[in-house]
C-alpha cells in the first residue's frame, strides 16, 4: 500500500507544536538609522516551529520489501550507491511469521533495520525521513486530547489490536478507527520503535501480543536480550529479532 504522509498541527513559536519543541522567537530588527523618533517598529511575524509529519500507517511490507529486496533497482544483484548506505541481511526466518503480508505491519525488525529503513528512504526522495523521538511520538497519539483513548477492553477494541481481540498476530494496518488526528494503530497492533530523550530506544503504544489493561498512550517496552533469544547465529542478528514478532515502526518527514 502507498505510503500516506499526515501533518502534525504547527504552534508559533514560544508554544511549542503537538511534536517539536518550541523554536527560538525572532529578534526584532533594529529600527534604521533615519527612522522617525519613537516610531513603533512593526510586529515581527511569529516564526512557526517546522513542520512535521508522521505517517498514517505503521510501515508495511509493500514499503519495506521494496527496500529489504531492493525492488527500486533494474538489477538487485547489482550494487549501486544506495548498497553502500547500508546492506542489511536478509531474516533467516519467516520475517511476518505467516500473521499476513501485503497490509500487514513490518514486525521482527531492530531498532537499526528501522533506521536503515529511513537512511534508504531518504536518499531515495531527497527528504529527511526519521524514526520519531518518544515525545513526538507521544503527542501525535495523543492527538491533542488524552481523553480520546477508550476505557475498557470492548471499547479499545475498536482503536487497538491487543491479546483479547487479535488472535495472537498482527492485522492489516488501518483496520480499525484512528485517532483524531487520522493516525491508525498508534496503539496495538506493532509496537513502534522511537527515540528515547538519552539516545536509547524503545517501543512505543503496546502490541498485539500485550493485555488490553496494559495498552495506552504511555506503554513503552525496553530492549532485551530475550527478544533475540532464539537467533541461532553468531553474532546474533543487529538487523531481525528472532523473539520479538510485535516490533514494527512508523516515520516522520520533516518538512
Amino acid at each position: 500500500m502507498p505510503l500516506r504522509l499526515v501533518p502534525e498541527p504547527a504552534a508559533p513559536a514560544g508554544q511549542g507544536s503537538a511534536a517539536t519543541p518550541a523554536a527560538t522567537p525572532a529578534t526584532a530588527p533594529a529600527a534604521a538609522p533615519d527612522a522617525t523618533p519613537n516610531a513603533t517598529p512593526a510586529a515581527a511575524p511569529a516564526p512557526r516551529a517546522p513542520q512535521l509529519w508522521m505517517s498514517a500507517h505503521e510501515i508495511t511490507w509493500d514499503a519495506f520489501d521494496v527496500f529489504i529486496h531492493r525492488l527500486d533497482k533494474p538489477d538487485p544483484a547489482v550494487p549501486d550507491a544506495l548498497d553502500a548506505l547500508v546492506t542489511p541481511s536478509q531474516p533467516f526466518v519467516l520475517a511476518d511469521r505467516g500473521y499476513g503480508h501485503a497490509g500487514h505491519p513490518v514486525i521482527s525488525a531492530n531498532h537499526p533495520l528501522a533506521a536503515a529503513f529511513c537512511a534508504w528512504l531518504s536518499a531515495k526522495t531527497g527528504r529527511r525521513y526519521r524514526l520519531p523521538s518518544h515525545a513526538e511520538w507521544l503527542a501525535a497519539a495523543e492527538a491533542g486530547d488524552p481523553g480520546w483513548v477508550p476505557d475498557g477492553v470492548e471499547a479499545l477494541a475498536a482503536v487497538a489490536w491487543v491479546r483479547q481481540n487479535s488472535e495472537r498476530r498482527t492485522h492489516a494496518v488501518g483496520s480499525l478507527r484512528p485517532n483524531p488526528w487520522g493516525l491508525y494503530d498508534m496503539l496495538g497492533n506493532a509496537a513502534e520503535w522511537c527515540q528515547a530523550t538519552d539516545g536509547s530506544a524503545l517501543l512505543a503504544g503496546g502490541s498485539f501480543r500485550d493485555r488490553a489493561q496494559d495498552v495506552g498512550l504511555h506503554s513503552v517496552a525496553h530492549p532485551t536480550p530475550a527478544w533475540n533469544a532464539t537467533d541461532p547465529q553468531i553474532p546474533k542478528s543487529r538487523w531481525w529479532l528472532a523473539d520479538a514478532d510485535f516490533a514494527g515502526f512508523r516515520i516522520v518527514c520533516e518538512e
